[in-house]
């Protein structure tokens, strides 16, 4: 177990430059670097994301996604995909308090943190409950997909702080 490896590769329309540390817990901090150097850009393609990575990585394994999982596309077939070829998933869904429950009244410009596109809508009380209930059905989905596969999901917000998360949210996710 000291010496596993693990291999960081980000993504958005398509797979980036990866990170592998390897050797021991020493490796922690630079992978931890490399996370913290990560910024959104550009729009998520899962399905095309799924392809690559399924064609760069064949070999089986534990893949743990790290994202918001929110896209204009269909992230759930593309997900499954990568269970068939026999990758065990697991799912951690981060989302800022706006994403899940949308704040003000009334007319509002929403901008895409990362494609930068722009979308207005009139918000009210109703319309709030809607995208609220919408978005946990969303994640819902998610936990369902990974337990159907015999793969674990976390999900939360980006207000937990990161030791409650460590110690909470992801250390239950064995119980999944």
């Amino acid at each position: 177990m000291r010496l596993d490896s693990i291999l960081l590769q980000p993504f958005s329309s398509r797979l980036w430059d990866p990170f592998l540390a390897s050797g021991g817990r020493h490796r922690f901090q630079p992978a931890e670097n490399f996370l913290r150097g990560l910024t959104p850009s550009g729009k998520t393609d899962y399905l095309e994301t799924s392809r690559q990575f399924l064609s760069e990585y064949p070999q089986r394994g534990l893949v743990i996604f790290i994202s918001d999982f929110l896209d204009d596309g269909d992230c759930f077939r593309p997900l499954q995909y990568i269970a068939d070829f026999g990758h065990e998933l697991l799912f951690i869904q981060l989302w800022g308090e706006e994403d899940r429950m949308p704040s003000g009244q009334g007319e509002m410009e929403l901008t895409d943190a990362e494609s930068g596109a722009q979308l207005k809508i009139a918000l009210d009380e109703n319309a709030r409950q809607s995208y609220t209930a919408a978005f946990d059905d969303h994640a819902a989905q998610l936990r369902k997909l990974a337990m159907r596969n015999g793969g674990r999901y976390a999900g939360f917000s980006t207000a937990v702080p990161m030791e409650e998360a460590m110690f909470g949210p992801l250390m239950m996710v064995q119980g999944n």
